[in-house]
């Protein structure tokens, strides 16, 4: 739905004048999936807070997140700032929200595959990071759960 409109310069560009974008995530956890779910939501059968936690420490910031995008970016500069990577409890599980003054190629959906999976800890994703390079991290998290919420533009 549209809240609002503004008038705004020619030079103005959707994608490339904005200063922030924000994402969310939405996982089921679950012993048992709720087909009812099933278009909107990863579903998973646990997990580990206190390792989510550990792992977004590492990501806050501004880093060069060439490890986390896919082959296809177009995007020249691979340094983005990460302000806030934050868990929001729901019935069926969580929404996770990122909040950062930009996103490579399928950096979210690379980035929650990580902080999902139990087998990277947090000197394994300190290690990703620094490597640069795509091929060491594991699989994406499914494209279902991730919604651009919100676009912050000056």
């Amino acid at each position: 739905s549209i809240l609002s409109l503004e008038e705004v310069d020619t030079s103005f560009h959707a994608r490339y004048s904005a200063v922030g974008k924000v994402y969310e995530y939405r996982v089921q956890i679950a012993p048992v999936y709720d087909p009812s779910l099933r278009l909107y939501t990863h579903h998973i059968l646990d997990f580990n807070q206190a390792l989510f936690e550990e792992k977004t420490g590492v990501l806050i910031g501004k880093h060069n997140f060439q490890s986390f995008v896919n082959a296809g970016s177009q995007e020249k500069n691979p340094y983005k700032e990460i302000r806030a990577i934050t868990m929001h409890p729901k019935d069926y599980g969580a929404v996770f929200r990122f909040e950062a003054d930009g996103f490579l190629y399928k950096m979210v959906r690379n980035l929650m595959g990580a902080l999902l999976d139990s087998k990277i800890t947090k000197k394994v994703l300190q290690n990703i990071l620094n490597g640069k390079d795509r091929k060491k991290l594991g699989k994406p998290a499914p494209a279902k759960g991730l919604f651009l919420v919100d676009v912050h533009y000056p």
